[in-house]
């Protein structure tokens, strides 16, 4: 570098991809600027919009990215970058038009194909996003998000199967994921596959109780007890909904939920002792204060006829 001149524009750029990789994003700009005022290179359009959407001026970025691409059209990096900002801002027709175009050129294009599934997944057009991430598996893309959105589309749609096997695909690539045991759990018990409950150990397992994951533990127990009620698994379902509770105290609704549970056992006394704490906890007249009222009154006709 120290053999060419700093007005050089070759010197600029160097320098420009050096503060870039610095994270020094507004020298990059203000280089940038310098070269723009004698060309329009689309390199340089580039660089300076990806560094102004480094500094999260999104506004900005978009204008620098559609100048680099009325210069040069097709060009997947940056086309790929500008519909990131439009995904966030939920422009999925734009998006479409955009990667529409692109792939009428390129249609295998591996960088560009998961964008337009993407925005037709957000816009519910989950059978052409599953046949965008179709035809990339069968390009060779075989990792965790191929395999996570073909799940996705395939639930969507309600071919449970499917969505079975692709997200067991997904685990096998990615283990790490508790949002991906816990989906796999609910579907696992929806469809009554034998063993469903060891998902749902195995998400709990991975969820460490501090306060960064307690509502996701919460919620992995209640979603547990609820697979659990609908599996007619009443000794589990009042497991995890006390286990919830140690977490949630407030959470009323587990009260007349471990009362039913108790109740569908027929042991009356223990259901009427939850109703009744459920009948406390409910304000008169609301939907919870309804169902405790009318357990208790079910619960003492039982007891009394025994």
């Amino acid at each position: 570098l120290s053999g060419l001149q700093p007005d050089k524009t070759l010197y600029q750029l160097r320098l420009m991809s050096l503060l870039y990789r610095g994270k020094q994003f507004e020298p990059v700009i203000g280089l940038g600027h310098g070269v723009l005022q004698r060309d329009s290179i689309t390199q340089v359009l580039s660089l300076v919009g990806d560094a102004f959407n480094q500094l999260e001026r999104r506004d900005s970025a978009e204008w620098y990215y559609r100048r680099a691409l009325s210069r040069r059209a097709h060009n997947e990096s940056v086309l790929n970058k500008l519909c990131g900002i439009l995904l966030g801002r939920e422009q999925y027709d734009e998006v479409l038009s955009l990667t529409s175009a692109f792939l009428a050129e390129e249609p295998d294009n591996l960088t560009i194909l998961p964008v337009s599934g993407l925005a037709h997944f957000s816009k519910g057009d989950y059978t052409e996003a599953e046949a965008a991430f179709m035809r990339m598996n069968r390009l060779g893309e075989d990792g965790y998000a191929v395999h996570y959105y073909l799940g996705q589309c395939a639930q969507k749609i309600g071919i449970l199967a499917d969505a079975m096997k692709e997200y067991r695909l997904a685990w096998q690539r990615d283990s790490s994921d508790v949002g991906l045991a816990l989906t796999l759990a609910k579907l696992h018990s929806d469809i009554r596959v034998q063993g469903w409950e060891n998902w749902y150990d195995k998400a709990l397992e991975m969820l460490s109780p501090d306060q960064r994951t307690i509502a996701n533990t919460i919620a992995a127990h209640q979603n547990y007890a609820l697979s659990a009620y609908r599996n007619g698994r009443w000794e589990l379902c009042i497991e995890q909904y006390k286990k919830m509770l140690e977490y949630s105290p407030k959470h009323y609704s587990a009260y007349y939920m471990i009362a039913q549970c108790y109740e569908y056992k027929k042991d009356y006394k223990t259901a009427l002792s939850w109703y009744k704490k459920a009948q406390a906890a409910f304000a008169p007249g609301s939907r919870g204060r309804e169902i405790a009222d009318g357990g208790v009154e079910r619960m003492t006709a039982m007891i009394f006829m025994s």
